[in-house]
């Protein structure tokens, strides 16, 4: 089908002297496929259209035409950084675990999002480019032990190199502090030939690795808690400087703290799954209690190994599991607990569900500061005593690394079924915080795929810009970067709940938008992402029937440019409940 251009709209729409009532639809989580929103809207309002698309500026806006409007639908789903298909649940994780690293580097309140935390920045930088990498060095020492042949041992070092340079050349599109990978393969390759020459695998090549493996996760460590201290030390200083009314609160210093030790967290679990799988492949024999010459082998390892780490190998591991488990076990409680309340029509399960989230970020810190001091304590202790640890025999090691890749186990609810559209909320949000110039940057490209549609509209159109979810977000920064006058649906917005609740960035502003646009919300009372929006504005909100977050379109009403509301009664439930 033809589209037509930009160029070729404005002169068709100028020669109406009409004044065009003119529907600009930005989606949120789930639509992607053009033109299902605008198909909604028409069904909602009992109208038919004929479905095109303009071209402008080389994109393609799907367009309907029916009666008395125009609709547009912006696609912007593009731009995530991940898409449906394929290896996507993969992607969509590195993808959230990167975003919350350079989202930690921003002032979330700034306008324009660019990098000012040195610390962090330095903490990301070191986690992407040796922290994920460590481990690679101790493994491959580790597989080469129970290699019969020279062959054998060549294969498997070259293999295990090959694959940290296909990965760091996956990953650095993520974020050029991945390129570190390339290091480290320069550095596995080392020892594999040290230990192959010296045909030492368990001597003094893996305990360099061992040693190099401690150093980087300290290191890790010590810059996650002087990110931390930065980030409370800037909170503190915002505090002082701004407003009464405006400053940051407590909620919004646990969150920027979460950007930083949650991808820490999931790193280790990570890495715990890597050692398990690893240790597989451990002959059975060395499991068994008759010594064998293969038993034998993966007992030096283990003293080779034991004597380069720089703490207690169980300790640690324990700890840190406890801790990472709890973390994961309570953001599943708060999610179970929502989907039953939900499932009860109670409408005070959205702003719970919110309110559970606060609860585990104030939590949080408190159970790492814990287990970090514990950490350290037996660190020193061991120090003090004279001696640096107790070392760990084999098959201990292999039933360490086994019990500590459980603590991924409880976030695995968040990748499939009906918690997984948390995921993807929840990446759409750190995205939009990311710093200019970043891959997974989506906040400038976004706004402008609304503001290129805008500028191409009649001068003297009647403009109604309706948003839902993250497209509420985009749709109003667009509207206010426009400067026309126009009026503004948002529905399940994050805009208060999430953006300025928890992160502290103010979209609204001072209200001076307001003056521009015609601003109205509404929320369903069950949904966990939206909620009531410009409190302090006087900005129209408007309770609706329960479903949750998604499914909005299909209840938007563009004759009474609302969404339909019913009856909300927590001792009625509702006949029909329809969600995506």
């Amino acid at each position: 089908m033809h589209s037509p251009t930009a160029d070729q709209e404005i002169a068709h729409s100028g020669a109406s002297v009409d004044r065009q009532t003119i529907v600009v639809a930005v989606h949120g989580v789930g639509e992607a496929s053009p033109g299902d929103i605008l198909a909604d809207l028409l069904r909602q309002a009992r109208l038919t259209g004929v479905f095109d698309h303009l071209l402008v500026c080389g994109v393609s806006y799907p367009r309907a035409q029916a009666t008395g409007k125009i609709l547009y639908e912006i696609p912007w789903a593009d731009l995530r950084p991940v898409v449906t298909g394929g290896l996507s649940l993969i992607i969509e994780v590195v993808a959230l675990f990167t975003a919350m690293l350079q989202a930690a580097t921003v002032e979330p309140s700034a306008s324009v999002t660019k990098p000012n935390f040195q610390i962090a920045r330095t903490y990301k930088a070191v986690l992407l480019a040796a922290g994920i990498w460590c481990l690679f060095p101790p493994v491959m020492l580790l597989l080469l032990q129970f290699q019969p042949g020279r062959l054998q041992q060549v294969f498997i070092a070259s293999s295990v190199v090959i694959f940290i340079v296909i990965l760091t050349f996956w990953l650095k599109k993520f974020d050029r502090c991945f390129l570190g990978g390339f290091v480290w393969a320069l550095g596995t390759a080392c020892l594999a030939v040290w230990a192959l020459a010296s045909e030492s695998t368990d001597g003094v090549p893996l305990v360099i690795a061992a040693r190099i493996y401690a150093v980087a996760q300290f290191v890790v460590l010590g810059l996650a808690l002087a990110a931390i201290a930065e980030s409370t030390w800037q909170w503190r200083k915002e505090r002082s400087r701004r407003p009464a009314g405006d400053k940051p609160t407590a909620l919004h210093l646990m969150t920027r703290w979460a950007f930083i030790y949650v991808p820490l967290m999931l790193a280790s679990g990570v890495g715990a799954l890597g050692w398990a799988l690893a240790l597989q492949h451990v002959p059975a024999s060395t499991q068994q209690s008759v010594p064998d010459p293969t038993q034998q082998k993966f007992s030096s390892w283990a003293e080779a190994f034991n004597e380069g780490l720089l703490y207690d190998l169980w300790n640690a591991e324990v700890l840190f599991t406890a801790a990472v488990t709890f973390y994961g076990l309570a953001l599943l409680a708060v999610g179970v607990v929502y989907l039953v309340r939900s499932k009860r029509y109670r409408p005070s399960a959205g702003s719970n569900s919110r309110d559970g989230l606060a609860a585990v970020l104030f939590l949080m810190p408190f159970i790492l500061t814990a287990t970090t001091v514990l950490f350290l304590t037996d660190i020193a202790w061991d120090w003090l005593g004279g001696c640096l640890h107790r070392p760990e025999p084999g098959e201990r090691i292999i039933q360490i690394y086994q019990i500590s890749a459980l603590r991924l186990v409880p976030f695995l609810a968040f990748l499939v079924g009906p918690l997984a559209i948390g995921l993807k909320v929840a990446g759409d949000v750190i995205f939009y915080l990311c710093p200019q110039g970043s891959p997974l940057a989506i906040r400038e490209k976004a706004r402008e795929r609304v503001l290129q549609l805008l500028k191409v509209l009649p001068p003297n159109a009647d403009i109604h810009l309706i948003g839902h979810s993250q497209g509420s977000v985009i749709g109003l920064e667009a509207a206010t970067a426009s400067g026309r006058h126009m009026k503004v649906h948002i529905m399940g917005s994050p805009i208060d709940s999430l953006y300025q609740r928890f992160i502290g960035l103010n979209l609204l502003g001072d209200g001076e938008l307001l003056r521009r646009i015609i601003l109205d919300n509404s929320y369903r009372r069950d949904d966990y992402i939206g909620g009531e929006v410009g409190e302090h504005f006087a900005v129209p909100n408007f309770p609706v029937e329960f479903g949750g977050h998604t499914g909005y379109w299909r209840f938007f009403d563009i004759a009474k440019w609302q969404v339909i509301p019913k009856p909300i009664n927590s001792d009625l439930v509702p006949p029909d409940r329809t969600r995506c």
